[in-house]
């Protein structure tokens, strides 16, 4: 049978932080509710007593671990810490299948990894692509602006010696006498 439980009743009932029972929610898949107590909103988790059991068992598991980690470090293992662990294994129906499972796990995780160090390495050669095409672009606009600036010095060259030979003719002009015309 289901039972509510908030994320602050797990945390009593299994002995683990909320941060650690959030952590097993989002693990486990397990379904989560809202619902407001004195117009606050409350989240409640879906669990049935088998689920229950099976989370004290994977945390005190947990606890026997990390106690052999801490105890070996020491060099004074805990006896029964390492039978609760050994029976355990041996409670398990299939640990063949556990294994393939836990391979078959690590493939599909390391597939992933290569797929996102490919996908960095992709996105990585994209932007020296996009830099060496910028870089191209400000080459050939930077040449193009450097011939429009030659051809128009060039130009400026041509307009300058024409307006000298028609200041000079317009001077010549102006140093003629004009001259009437008696019959006219």
């Amino acid at each position: 049978m289901l039972q509510k439980h908030s994320i602050a009743d797990l945390a009593g009932i299994l002995g683990v932080s909320r941060t650690t029972v959030n952590k097993k929610i989002k693990k486990h898949g397990f379904n989560v509710v809202q619902e407001y107590v004195n117009s606050r909103p409350l989240k409640l988790i879906l669990v049935s007593d088998e689920e229950l059991q099976a989370l004290k068992t994977e945390i005190e598991l947990n606890r026997d671990d990390n106690t052999l980690l801490n105890n070996n470090a020491e060099t004074n293992l805990n006896v029964s810490t390492v039978n609760k662990g050994v029976n355990s294994i041996k409670n398990q129906a299939d640990t063949g299948n556990i294994v393939e499972n836990i391979l078959r796990h690590n493939e599909t995780v390391l597939d992933q990894i290569r797929y996102y160090a490919n996908s960095l390495v992709e996105a990585e050669r994209n932007k020296v692509k996009l830099l060496e095409d910028l870089e191209k672009r400000k080459e050939d606009e930077y040449l193009k602006t450097m011939a429009e600036n030659k051809q128009l010095r060039e130009q400026n060259f041509q307009f300058q010696a024409e307006t000298e030979k028609l200041r000079a003719e317009n001077e010549k002009l102006v140093k003629k006498p004009k001259f009437k015309f008696w019959g006219a």
